[in-house]
């Protein structure tokens, strides 16, 4: 049921323009777990109507713990989910909710960087 409001949710705000962002998720490197496999990221379409964001390390490779697509082709063992763009995950500088700079790592800090991005191409259209 949930699933089924957020396919309505996504469907919506394409109708309407609006850009989802969400965060890959840090269950890579535990092996078992893949995009097609959580929810929303498995939501992703070949279009990117969802736009997931995985990690990489401060050189650009691979940040080892973002959730992977499943490889192969759809209907071969692949059931759906998209990686859309990957941004800075570990190392991170963020502030604490003490207000303390600390270095952060995970999908959830590479996101904002890419909500930041959007924003930035939207309000230059």
């Amino acid at each position: 049921m949930w699933k089924q409001a957020l396919q309505d949710f996504l469907i919506s705000a394409a109708a309407e323009d609006v850009v989802v962002v969400i965060a890959a998720g840090n269950n890579g490197q535990d092996g078992h777990y893949y995009l097609d496999a959580t929810v929303p990221q498995a939501l992703g379409t070949a279009n990117n109507d969802l736009i997931t964001v995985g990690g990489v390390e401060s050189d650009g490779s691979l940040w080892i713990p973002t959730t992977p697509e499943r490889l192969g082709p759809l209907g071969a063992g692949r059931a759906g989910g998209s990686m859309t763009v990957y941004a800075q995950a570990k190392d991170v500088l963020t502030y604490s909710n003490k207000g303390a700079v600390e270095l952060s790592a995970g999908t959830s800090v590479a996101a904002p960087a890419v909500v930041g991005i959007v924003l930035l191409v939207i309000g230059s259209c």
